[in-house]
């Protein structure tokens, strides 16, 4: 217990000087007025969605036929068998009885399998990506650019001969730190990774940030699970070093993420004041990783 609590010790004083700088910005943020305002209405806003950072994710497998009620299974089976031309359905899933129901997680069986999950998350990753175009451009998003220094406005990318190909599209957790999580965070339990595919949207404002997250939750191509608000007043920040943002657990729900079979797969994204993203460095986050390290997270 002793050297538990003298690790913690450790580790706050390798990201103290990180966590100094966040907290001053915060600082700044709360006595500006407008922003102050901004932070009231995003707190709002989430209170009104009514999806907190308590709501439980999980990775799920999809549910089949045979889990359903029998008559519930055999009016869907039969349903099945009439559209197969339609949807093309493999014919083995009619013999073994074993029909995936479209759009419903399995309420026995969690996602046990990390192939499968960086399968459905490569495909949910892209996906999300054309999200992330519709809600920038609306919004005054940016992302970070390839050929520029910092970030860029997505309307002010498209604006340019390279587009967005200038866009730098974060990649997907790697495989080690994942397998190190699930490990070390969730008793080798898979289903709880739930930022295998994700990504962040950068904004000047509080408000241009709370649009974005107005239309996300109103686009009908997602469905958002889960809300973490980390610009609250009430947010300890000690959690996260100082650093804020907003952060939304969500899956796709579009006919082109049910014909790949992603659309049960829970994806992150990030909403950041460009000032916190900007405090973001290299060396700050090999700070964090070895502060991570030590707590054995």
């Amino acid at each position: 217990f002793a050297f538990r609590r003298w690790d913690l010790r450790r580790s706050r004083k390798m990201v103290l000087p990180d966590q100094q700088r966040y907290d001053e910005l915060w600082l700044q943020c709360c006595q500006d007025e407008d922003s102050r305002m901004g932070i009231e209405h995003l707190k709002n806003v989430v209170r009104m969605i009514g999806l907190d950072e308590r709501n439980y994710c999980r990775q799920k497998n999809r549910a089949c036929a045979d889990q359903l009620p029998r008559a519930l299974r055999l009016q869907y089976e039969n349903a099945m068998k009439e559209e197969q031309t339609t949807h093309r359905l493999n014919p083995i899933f009619l013999e073994i009885r074993k029909l995936p129901v479209q759009g419903q997680p399995s309420r026995q069986s969690v996602l046990a399998s990390f192939d499968q999950l960086y399968a459905q998350a490569a495909l949910a990753g892209l996906l999300l990506r054309q999200r992330l175009r519709v809600w920038a451009k609306a919004t005054d998003g940016m992302f970070e650019a390839r050929r520029a220094v910092g970030f860029a406005r997505y309307a002010d990318l498209l604006d340019q001969e390279t587009g967005e190909d200038d866009v730098k599209w974060p990649a997907m957790k790697r495989q080690e730190r994942a397998f190190e999580k699930m490990l070390r965070v969730y008793g080798g339990d898979a289903s709880h990774l739930l930022d295998i595919a994700r990504s962040c949207l950068v904004f000047d404002t509080m408000t241009s940030l709370t649009n974005c997250l107005g239309m996300i939750i109103t686009d009908e191509y997602v469905r958002v699970e889960r809300i973490k608000n980390r610009m609250d007043m009430s947010y300890d920040s000690n959690a996260t070093g100082g650093y804020r943002d907003v952060c939304i657990n969500l899956k796709m729900q579009n006919s082109q993420a049910i014909a790949v079979g992603a659309d049960l797969h829970i994806c992150e994204v990030q909403l950041i004041l460009r000032e916190f993203a900007e405090l973001r460095t290299s060396e700050g986050h090999r700070r964090y990783v070895q502060a991570r390290n030590v707590r054995g997270d």
